[in-house]
């Protein structure tokens, strides 16, 4: 059982880094195309790049959840760290979609057009 428990672990983790470096080369791109090429819809790539990045922190973060957490009898220090750490994860992940919507929300409730192609008021 140990020996399962153990497996679980490593492969939730390695799966959780391995998510976190697609999200990371997708950061990299991002943050090229919102300052390298000439391109008109820099702001889209700046909010895709913030998305990103809330994704690399919160898989990392998650991965260091599941190396604490997953563990034949977890202590009750290790409980609380997972915990802290998931709900940092949360935070990490929500907080770019929260920002954008708030962003969104205000210039539609003053009257403006949003541009979802742009990423700004038209």
């Amino acid at each position: 059982m140990a020996t399962a428990v153990s497996i679980l672990r490593w492969v939730l983790c390695i799966a959780l880094v391995g998510v976190a470096l697609l999200y990371l080369n997708g950061l990299a791109f991002a943050l090229w195309a919102a300052g390298g090429p000439p391109t008109d819809r820099p702001n889209y790539f700046l909010w895709r790049a913030w998305y990103c990045l809330g994704f690399v922190v919160a898989a990392l973060t998650l991965a260091v959840a599941c190396s604490a957490l997953v563990r034949t009898v977890p202590t009750r220090r290790q409980l609380k760290v997972g915990f802290i750490l998931s709900v940092l994860a949360f935070v990490a992940w929500a907080f770019p979609n929260a920002v954008h919507w708030l962003k969104v929300d205000t210039r539609l409730d003053s009257g403006r057009a949003w541009s979802y192609e742009y990423e700004g008021c038209k």
